[in-house]
């Protein structure tokens, strides 16, 4: 989905609240960003952790579901949204089609991987 503050690209997802698990946290935002509510723990595989390349270094946890595919609701964070497989959005990004959020790259060089065994 393309951020409306600075129209880079990210995938839902946000801050985990105080006594949260990042499932949790992952299916919060998938409701707030995307209007999508999917089940919980159906289909879902751990992707992995690592810092964002910024400043602080901002932790991300990624999370990767397997079912349907949906058609997402802009929220007010978002002008628009893709279907992108992992290595068509690295190579947007690798031609400036697309300006990846930070943190972005990793999650999906992962999926790319995990995609291609």
């Amino acid at each position: 989905m393309r951020r409306s503050n600075d129209e880079t690209w990210d995938f839902p997802g946000g801050r985990t609240e105080r006594g949260e698990l990042p499932m949790a946290t992952a299916l919060r935002e998938a409701e707030e960003e995307a209007g999508w509510t999917p089940f919980h723990g159906d289909g879902w595989s751990p992707l992995g952790e690592w810092r964002a390349p910024t400043r602080n270094g901002g932790r991300y946890v990624g999370f990767l579901w397997g079912g349907s595919p949906f058609r997402p609701r802009v929220s007010p964070e978002h002008t628009r949204w893709a279907w992108m497989t992992p290595q068509g959005a690295l190579t947007s990004a690798d031609k400036g089609s697309v300006v990846l959020h930070h943190g972005v790259e990793p999650m999906l060089e992962r999926l790319a991987r995990r995609c291609a065994r």
